[in-house]
């Protein structure tokens, strides 16, 4: 399943104005020097589909043309015991990152979940198809929840 990437606020690198206009090339260039100190910023989206972070990671195979990261965000309600979510996502070369939130019954609580009460924890783990909530025998239910995976794609 191919997830649509939303656009994010981003700025192209390159811009042509009018070539009687003076000041064209002062013109030229500071639109470049925005457009790029714009675009190296975290996105603060985070939405229920596939969008740009605005993330940039290094990339062994060329150097000087860095990765762009991406964000999907997922949502469940009420579970109780061990389960997983089809994260639909395709051409995966690393996670960058994955955590989540959650409300039980009484608190809000971070995922993973590492209680201080023995065989209370809850850990999450990401295959090729799905994210794997695991609950320990006396973790606390979940009313809700939110997990945010950060990834790079293959290139």
């Amino acid at each position: 399943m191919t997830l649509p990437v939303s656009r994010t606020p981003y700025l192209i690198t390159s811009r042509e104005f009018s070539a009687e206009d003076p000041l064209k090339i002062e013109l030229i260039k500071s639109y470049s020097e925005i457009a790029r100190a714009v675009n190296e910023r975290t996105v603060g989206i985070f939405d229920k589909f596939l969008l740009v972070t605005g993330n940039r990671w290094f990339n062994n195979d060329e150097p000087t043309e860095r990765r762009q990261e991406y964000r999907q965000v997922y949502e469940f309600n009420n579970q109780s015991a061990t389960f997983s979510i089809s994260h639909g996502l395709t051409n995966i070369d690393f996670l960058t990152g994955f955590y989540g939130s959650s409300v039980t019954a009484t608190n809000f609580i971070p995922l993973p979940f590492v209680g201080v009460t023995a065989n209370t924890s809850i850990e999450i783990n990401i295959d090729s198809t799905n994210i794997n909530i695991i609950f320990d025998s006396a973790s606390p239910a979940l009313t809700k929840g939110v997990i945010v995976v950060n990834y790079i794609q293959v290139t």
